[in-house]
């Protein structure tokens, strides 16, 4: 439980990070992204993969998780895919 453990996250807020955990380091990088951090801590979690077109549109997510459009893992829709394009 991570309620029994010592958790400490090492920053120099420039580009190097650290997780430790009971006084041992369990993760590094330059910048940890929160899905490595729980993966690290042993902490279970569901990722979801939003729609990107959607997301960009709403430009926010929703207050409640039943609300977010789910796209897949493999949408890597951006708004620079539109830009340029003439259709005229």
């Amino acid at each position: 439980m991570a309620e029994d453990r010592q958790i400490t996250i090492v920053d120099n807020h420039d580009d190097w990070m650290g997780i430790y955990v009971d006084g041992e380091l369990v993760h590094e990088e330059h910048r940890i992204r929160l899905k490595d951090g729980l993966e690290a801590l042993g902490i279970d979690f569901e990722e979801i993969f939003p729609d990107g077109r959607w997301l960009y549109e709403v430009g926010r997510l929703p207050k409640k998780l039943e609300d977010v459009q789910v796209g897949n893992e493999d949408d890597d829709w951006s708004p620079e895919d539109e830009w340029g394009n003439d259709d005229s």
